[in-house]
């Protein structure tokens, strides 16, 4: 099949192209199969967080996994649509949370 020409969200202004050819599988996504390999990382920290709230393991676990998620939804959504925004947007979140986590115990009063 070959790719589109231009995708629902118009013209690429991401700096980087990832692997695959844009708006090859369908009209509505850039990159297909990076975005369908991207679902291992958001199925299992969803999975984390909802059972780290039901069994009530505390809110420390459930923040964790919930960043974890951010963390994944972000390139998905860079996968998606290739605009240099999302792709900022996915380098600034993996920045903050990384800050978030590496300081001097965030989650202390929790």
């Amino acid at each position: 099949m070959a790719p589109h020409e231009l995708g629902f969200w118009g013209k690429q202004t991401a700096t980087i192209d990832w692997c695959e050819a844009n708006y090859e599988v369908t009209h509505y996504v850039a990159e297909f199969w990076n975005t369908i390999s991207n679902l291992s990382m958001i199925i299992p920290p969803a999975w984390g967080a909802y059972f780290a709230w039901k069994d009530a393991l505390g809110l420390r676990f459930v923040t964790c996994y919930l960043f974890l998620l951010v963390a994944s939804v972000f390139p998905s959504v860079d996968f998606i649509t290739t605009h240099f925004r999302t792709l900022t947007g996915n380098v600034h979140t993996d920045f903050y949370l990384s800050t978030f986590v590496f300081s001097d115990d965030p989650l202390r009063e929790l």
